[in-house]
């Protein structure tokens, strides 16, 4: 009876782990991910993405006024994840800034409002790189600066 508990108790404790590390199992072992995904579904749970804001690099960016149209801009990007493995899509946060580097205006840009079509909404490959067209307007703000970053809420 007690080599049934034992074992009773170490399968649980096997079940348990998997599930707090889940996440981490998934990215070390990537080929368990459709494996976790379908016992997580069976439990109500998810395998999400890492979030590792340190491997994603805004690689260059530009932003220009649309001529013609006072206070509409495009803002162009490269976003580059550098890690290994699959990662959840950042957050951008947009700052416009004046001459001395003072901020006009702040914009955080969930990835549904910019992520481009052709792109999987489920992660962002790993050591891939996406193009970015953001066109947005600020009326009434007259920029001479921008700061962008990615990050995780």
């Amino acid at each position: 009876l007690a080599v049934l508990v034992v074992v009773a108790l170490g399968g649980l404790l096997a079940v348990q782990t998997g599930f707090v590390y889940r996440m981490e199992i998934a990215r070390a072992l990537p080929g368990l991910r459709p494996l976790l995904s379908e016992a997580c579904a069976r439990s109500s749970c998810t395998v999400p993405y890492p979030r590792d804001a340190e491997r994603i690099a805004i690689e260059a960016s530009d932003l220009q006024a649309e001529p013609g149209h006072p206070g509409h801009y495009l803002l162009q990007a490269t976003l580059n994840n550098r890690a290994d493995y699959p990662q959840q899509w950042p957050h951008l946060e947009l700052t416009l800034t004046d001459a001395g580097d003072n901020p006009l205006s702040r914009r955080v840009l969930p990835p549904s409002d910019w992520l481009p079509a052709t792109q999987s909404p489920e992660a962002f490959a790993a050591r891939n790189a996406v193009e970015l067209r953001i066109p947005f307007s600020a009326p009434g703000v007259a920029p001479t600066g921008y700061r962008i970053y990615a990050f995780y809420p």
